[in-house]
């Protein structure tokens, strides 16, 4: 038998923090809060979870104390009272003052955001994200592209400069970069 889904939906229209934070976090799908509308995501696929869960171990097994790994973690881009923005990138690199057990992260605590790209989200990872993520100040962007969205793995790095993401890389053999902090690894590693 089919189970109806009931989500409750705010006063006024608008999706508070509270209201957002008060969704049950077994539910079928992703949401996001963008500009106090919940905002429907597609559950990602099993190839991007294993490139997310994969390089999450890869960055979790370098990174200077004063960083940690988060794993679709929620960043408070905007705490605006009418329209606030709390979205989950697929991973992020924040200051390791953040307490692991809340949410969301500031995103002044944010040094890196990560998207995936996934067929249902390219529009976003490729255009939203980049533009958001730049206007909350978020130093370093990376997009990794899969096979099914491009002719390869591909991992394209970004560093914020006067507001705007300007490109610092793109790799598909083996990335090696030296912000947020130094890290080299096969990009190949991320699909075997």
């Amino acid at each position: 038998m089919t189970q109806m889904l009931t989500i409750p939906f705010p006063r006024a229209g608008v999706w508070t923090r509270e209201a957002y934070h008060a969704l049950p976090e077994d539910l079928p799908v992703d949401f996001e809060l963008v500009d106090g509308s919940l905002v429907v995501n597609a559950k990602p696929s099993i190839m991007h979870n294993q490139i997310a869960f994969r390089l999450a171990s890869i960055l979790d097994s370098s990174p200077p104390p004063e960083w940690q790994i988060g794993l679709d973690a929620d960043v408070l881009l905007s705490d605006d009272a009418d329209e606030p923005t709390e979205v989950a990138p697929d991973l992020v690199v924040c200051s390791a003052t953040h307490n692991p057990k809340t949410r969301p992260i500031p995103v002044a605590l944010v040094s890196l955001a990560i998207e995936i790209v996934s067929p249902s989200s390219t529009r976003k990872d490729r255009r939203f994200y980049p533009l958001r993520y730049a206007e909350a100040g978020i130093p370093h962007y990376w997009r990794i592209e899969t096979p099914i969205t491009s002719d390869a793995l591909r991992i394209h790095t970004f560093r914020l400069q006067e507001g705007e993401y300007i490109p610092t890389g793109e790799f598909t053999d083996v990335l090696d970069v030296s912000e947020p902090f130094p890290i080299a690894f096969e990009v190949g590693s991320l699909l075997d």
